[in-house]
């Protein structure tokens, strides 16, 4: 066995597995580069929001499949998924854009990053 991916001569699959990792972050990158041709300032602007997104699209995601379900009766997959993406995203868009305004732009900094916590080291 060669460590915790278990690459193994006889053990086709861990290679197999490992393959399709590798080729999936080729892709990625490939991909990435050739999206470097367009404008896509609208992507970029997720992706410097990725923290925020990450962050609270659980909870705005789950909220609207609650709100649908238990106050509209809507249970169709298809309204809470394409609900539960628009909310997942546009809410901690706009919780990050509302932040700052409200006096909460240590919301998604890191805590060594705050200045208030800078100062006092």
């Amino acid at each position: 066995m060669h460590g915790p991916f278990g690459l193994a001569a006889y053990n086709g699959e861990s290679v197999v597995r490992l393959m399709l990792a590798l080729s999936g972050s080729v892709f990625v990158i490939a991909l990435s580069h050739f999206l470097l041709r367009f404008d896509m300032r609208w992507l970029s602007y997720l992706g410097r929001h990725s923290i925020e997104i990450y962050l609270v699209h659980i909870i705005a995601a789950s909220g609207i499949r609650i709100i649908l379900q238990k106050y509209f009766g809507i249970s169709d997959v298809g309204i809470q998924l394409v609900s539960g993406m628009i909310v997942g995203v546009g809410a901690p868009l706009l919780l990050a854009a509302l932040a700052p305004r409200f006096g909460f732009s240590w919301l998604f900094v890191a805590p060594w990053r705050r200045p208030s916590l800078k100062a006092a080291h």
